[in-house]
Formats: structure tokens, C-alpha cells, sequence
């Protein structure tokens, strides 16, 4: 094994044996030079021998951690609107269960493309507790991901915010961003139990037409996801809204790549009309039926879902069984 003349093995076997019986039998490869290259990088980026805080401290303007917001100077307010997926799980820690939402992804939303990587930093209950940046090709809708410190959830609900990092005057600053979503959509019902219109938490009211969306919604699991168009005006939903009954969950943007979709109804423009989310097991006790509606410009349409807790929708065309008003079916 030691003899250096001998040519060299496709494979080195080594066997590990803690004194049982049977030995674990460990193959690699005959040069284990690409390992090292990824340690060398994970060294570069984290250190050794460091505070698990180090890990955690991998996004621009590191000196921000730890610190809180209100000690921090605030910017101008930027004109963005940020969605955080599956906001819930936020408002439900459990400390005790093993799990902590502390991965959090999400989107940055501009008018406007964005065009360049936006700088961003996330607060946890008043903390900063992670700084990041936007990722992706030009877009109006430019995701982010961040992980947070597990020492700075608490019980119950925990409140996170998103802040654009800014220089200003020679200073680092905090520049709140003007609009956050998703907060409380609500369902307006009528006194016969069907669905009038969707109240944003700005004020916006959805009014319900039949047919104004079309789409398709599969549940697998916990798995929700599907697409959704406005066919008449090629264009996708500005956002898809999920209730469990009349229970708000979660808005989901359109942002996942849908070329057959594009393609079976002749719009290339609706390339990005996918979504997908999860559900947390800890709501389908309820036994409430999920309802996924589909809105932009003042108009939705509710989509049926397919697969197990299927709700009382009657297809996967856009149709409702909620007496909304009948809009023009593309």
C-alpha cells in the first residue's frame, strides 16, 4: 500500500470497524483532489475554529449582525414590494420541536426590472439577523434566501423584516421598503356563502370573475403547484392566492418556467405563469378545503385544486362554484 512504484488504484477501499462483527466497507475515488478544493473553499468562506455565529455571517455588509434596527440609521424608503414564502411557519414557532423556519426565501418586486443584485437585510424580531442579496436574471420579481440565527426566534409568533442596505451620506443605512406582503387577505362572502371579492391588506379589492384566470392546481402531499394566465391579455396573475376555508395562507408569484404551458396556448409571453408551495402539515387538521385564486388589476378567478382535500371547485379551467360574476372565458 505504501509502495510509491506501484500504479495507482481506481479506487481506494478502506474498511472501518468499530469492533462489531461487520466492518463498513468506504470507497473513494483515486484522488481526492476535488474534495479539497471544496474544503478550501469552505475554509475561505467560514474560517475554522470559529463561533457557530460565523456561519451565519456569509452575506455583504457583515457588520450589520446582531445588531437592532432601531439603532441602525434608516434610509429613504424604496419603492419595492417583498413577499416572504410561507409566512405561517413565522407566526408559529415551536422552540421545543426540532424545527425553526430560520431558512427564509422570498422576493423582492419592482415596477420597474431589476437589473442588478438589490442588497438586503433581514431582521428577526428586531435583530438583524442575516444580510443577503437578490439573485437571478433581470426581472421584476428577483428572489432572495437568507438563513437566521436560531438564538433569536421566540415562542410563537416572530416578526421578520426586509430592509434594502443602503449608503447614504458616506453611512450604512437601513432603507425600509414601503410595501410588505403578504399580510392579512381577507375573503368577502356574501350572506348566501359564496365569494364576492378579495380584500388586500392595502385596501385593493379583487372583484370575482369567472373565467377572467384559467389554470391548473395540483395538490401532492404537502406539494401545492400548478399555473395560471390571463389568456385574453397573454399575461400571468400579478399573484396567486391560497385560503385554507377563509383562512389566508400565502401568496405565491408566478415565477417558476412553464414553457409547455406557453407553448400549448401559442403566448410565449407566459413562459413564468408556474408556482409552487408547501403546506405545513400542522394546518390540514382543519379539515377546511384549500382554495387557490388567481387576481391582477382589481380582478381574480378561483382555480380548482386536484388531488387529495380537493375543495368544491368543478375543474381545472378557471371555473368557480362560488357565484362570482361571469367575466369573458378566453
Amino acid at each position: 500500500m505504501l509502495n510509491t512504484s506501484t500504479p495507482e488504484r481506481e479506487q481506494k477501499v478502506i474498511f472501518k470497524n468499530d469492533g462489531s462483527a461487520l466492518a463498513d466497507r468506504l470507497v473513494f475515488p483515486p484522488s481526492t483532489a476535488g474534495k479539497q478544493e471544496s474544503l478550501t473553499r469552505m475554509t475561505a468562506l467560514f474560517g475554522q475554529g470559529l463561533p457557530l455565529d460565523q456561519l451565519y455571517a456569509i452575506g455583504p455588509h457583515r457588520e450589520l449582525l446582531g445588531k437592532r434596527s432601531d439603532e441602525l440609521q434608516l434610509g429613504t424608503p424604496r419603492e419595492f414590494d417583498v413577499v416572504i414564502e410561507q409566512p405561517w411557519e413565522l407566526e408559529q414557532a415551536r422552540l421545543d420541536s426540532g424545527y425553526l423556519p430560520a431558512h427564509v426565501v422570498g422576493w423582492v418586486r419592482s415596477r420597474q426590472e431589476i437589473r442588478e443584485p438589490v442588497q438586503l437585510a433581514v431582521t428577526l424580531n428586531g435583530t438583524v439577523a442575516a444580510t443577503t442579496r437578490t439573485y437571478g436574471s433581470p426581472s421584476t420579481a428577483a428572489p432572495f434566501t437568507a438563513m437566521l440565527h436560531e438564538r433569536l426566534f421566540r415562542e410563537g409568533a416572530n416578526a421578520v423584516e426586509v430592509y434594502v442596505i443602503a449608503e447614504e451620506g458616506g453611512v450604512v443605512a437601513l432603507a425600509p421598503i414601503m410595501s410588505k406582503r403578504p399580510g392579512a387577505y381577507e375573503l368577502v362572502v356574501r350572506d348566501d356563502g359564496s365569494t364576492d371579492a378579495i380584500l388586500a391588506p392595502d385596501g385593493r379589492r379583487y372583484e370575482i370573475v369567472e373565467g377572467a384566470f384559467v389554470g391548473e392546481v395540483a395538490r401532492d402531499g404537502l406539494t401545492v403547484s400548478g399555473w395560471a394566465a390571463d389568456l385574453a391579455h397573454g399575461r400571468p396573475p400579478e399573484g396567486v392566492a391560497m385560503f385554507l376555508g377563509t383562512r389566508f395562507l400565502f401568496i405565491a408569484l408566478p415565477v417558476e418556467d412553464r414553457p409547455e404551458v406557453a407553448a400549448r396556448v401559442g403566448q410565449p409571453a407566459l413562459r413564468r405563469c408556474g408556482f409552487r408551495f408547501v403546506i405545513p402539515d400542522v394546518l390540514l387538521d382543519s379539515g377546511e378545503p384549500l382554495r387557490v385564486f388567481a387576481g391582477r388589476d382589481g380582478v381574480a378567478s378561483e382555480l380548482s385544486v386536484s388531488g387529495p382535500g380537493r375543495d368544491r371547485n368543478d375543474g381545472a379551467t378557471g371555473r368557480t362554484a362560488t357565484g362570482g360574476k361571469r367575466g369573458a372565458t378566453p
